[in-house]
């Protein structure tokens, strides 16, 4: 009886160490550091297989999963058997998407042993562009955007413009009647003076207050059409679309109708 206990104890400290000594030594087998695609040119929204190759050297079979990596993030798992003496193709699918991109492949689970066990369980980092293809719809979106930029841009130094030339405008100048008595007499007459309207300068489009007239500004009426003209020049700058828009019109006309 005793003889039989040591027969199997002995035998359970060689299967125990054979254990050991598999999984603390390497596996001469591994994941190929390069990447492929299903596809040389790859455009936004194509739908195309990321590959990699695991390579077995060893006289064993393992088994487990490859998980493949977009920007360091999950893009899909592989369930895989290598066997002795082979390579083994994985792959896994992916729906492109415009920009630079990092592909990874990693063996991230091993039956029975640890990944760490294998000469190499992960690919390269590779760099992957992805452009998006040049339709006449990607054209068109890009000249609006392009477009509308512009146009804020110019409303912004078109308003500033206007501001500026409003600053121009003179004080409108009024009529005043004044009554005054005769202490000879004794009777009143009403006399009318001339007088600058203090604050903002009439027109909707003023911002400024205006400054002092004088020479033939002390008329009303020069006053008047001054201020008319300013706020004509001050309205075609802040409408400079529409004045654009006319001036081309205008060209036109006179190009091919009247010259």
């Amino acid at each position: 009886m005793k003889r039989a206990l040591l027969y199997i104890w002995f035998i359970s400290i060689i299967f125990l160490t054979r254990e050991v000594f598999a999984n603390t030594n390497q596996i001469n087998a591994g994941i190929l550091s390069s990447v492929w695609y299903s596809s040389i040119n790859i455009n936004d929204q194509d739908l195309v297989k990321i590959f990699g190759a695991i390579q077995n050297h060893s006289d064993i079979t393992f088994s487990g999963i490859a998980s493949i990596f977009v920007d360091d993030e999950l893009n899909s798992k592989v369930n895989f058997t290598s066997t002795k003496d082979s390579l083994l193709e994985i792959s896994g699918p992916w729906k492109a998407l415009e920009g630079r991109h990092s592909v990874q492949i990693k063996i991230t689970e091993i039956n029975g042993v640890s990944t760490s066990s294998l000469l190499s369980f992960e690919s390269d980092r590779t760099s992957l562009s992805i452009t998006k293809p040049i339709t006449l719809e990607v054209v068109k979106e890009n000249t609006q955007k392009i477009a509308e930029n512009v146009v804020q841009k110019i409303d912004v130094v078109a308003n500033a413009l206007a501001d500026k030339i409003e600053t121009y405008k003179k004080p409108e100048v009024a009529s005043q009647s004044v009554v005054a008595s005769d202490p000879s007499t004794g009777q009143t007459a009403t006399t009318k003076t001339n007088s600058e309207m203090v604050g903002q300068v009439l027109g909707a489009e003023t911002k400024y207050q205006a400054s002092s007239s004088g020479g033939l500004f002390k008329y009303p009426i020069v006053t008047n059409i001054y201020n008319k003209m300013i706020d004509f020049f001050s309205m075609i700058v802040r409408n400079w679309q529409i004045t654009l828009f006319v001036i081309i019109i205008l060209f036109i006309i006179i190009r091919y109708f009247i010259i």
